[in-house]
């Protein structure tokens, strides 16, 4: 996620609008449909090779093992920070990739994925998929690729979506600069990727997944400090106030 700030901050010097679309099921929020959404990239990447696993992607074949694909799934998923708008990008598009009825196709098999997902572990169903060859696991990742919402709907609500937008740019939005603007050096860069790890930390501590999954003698429990309600008036005192807003020390984003 940090990779593409300095894209967004190019655009923005250049008066483009910035949009950003994603699977809704990226979000931390459902972890069932999270786990299968892992399962239907991971289906994706390996359904689209050749049968000896040597081609049939720029980058994510089996020559250095047939889990590499299913590992970089895990990793995009771990690292991917849901798009703010409108403080990074001006709109985005949480498409739901996935059927609607996914959740309820086998609970069983989901909860255990999500779970085996957030102990940084490769789910027991991917690996039986892969204990042989490529083109066996293929056939065994074809079930979890029915979960995915047939192409021409996916295609459709982005295209109006995508027209929409035109429309809000074409009448609030000047137009692209053609003037140079300065490329961002390394040390922009870095800030703006610094950022971005920061704000991806705190949306994780905050996400209602991860607080359900907390430890009582967890760090994000034993390190929460209790700050007093700000009720703008001056009729409380501030250590009679309501103490309702959670925070952590800034040590708490540095491990």
């Amino acid at each position: 996620s940090s990779d593409r700030l300095p894209y967004v901050h190019m655009a923005r010097q250049h008066g483009y609008r910035v949009v950003a679309a994603y699977p809704a099921e990226l979000s931390r929020e459902d972890q069932h449909r999270r786990a299968a959404m892992y399962l239907v990239a991971a289906s994706g990447c390996y359904c689209r090779l050749t049968t000896d696993g040597q081609g049939g992607h720029e980058t994510l074949t089996v020559k250095d093992g047939i889990t590499v694909p299913a590992q970089v799934c895990m990793s995009f998923l771990k690292g991917f920070r849901i798009p703010a708008a409108p403080n990074e990008v001006d709109a985005v598009l949480p498409i739901h990739f996935l059927r609607e009825d996914v959740d309820v196709a086998d609970t069983a098999l989901l909860k255990n994925v999500a779970n085996q997902l957030y102990k940084n572990q490769m789910p027991d169903a991917v690996r039986k998929c892969l204990q042989e060859s490529v083109s066996s696991a293929q056939r065994h990742f074809e079930g979890f690729a029915a979960m995915r919402r047939p192409l021409e709907e996916l295609v459709e609500e982005l295209r109006l979506w995508m027209t929409g937008e035109m429309e809000v740019a074409g009448a609030t939005v000047a137009g692209p600069s053609v003037t140079d603007a300065p490329v961002p050096g390394k040390g922009e860069t870095r800030n703006l990727q610094r950022q971005a790890k920061i704000r991806s930390a705190v949306e994780h501590l905050v996400s209602p997944a991860n607080i359900a999954k907390c430890r009582a003698s967890g760090s994000t429990v034993t390190n929460c400090v209790w700050l007093p309600v700000n009720t703008g008036e001056g009729w409380m005192s501030l250590e009679d106030r309501p103490l309702r807003r959670a925070a952590w020390p800034a040590n708490h984003f540095c491990g």
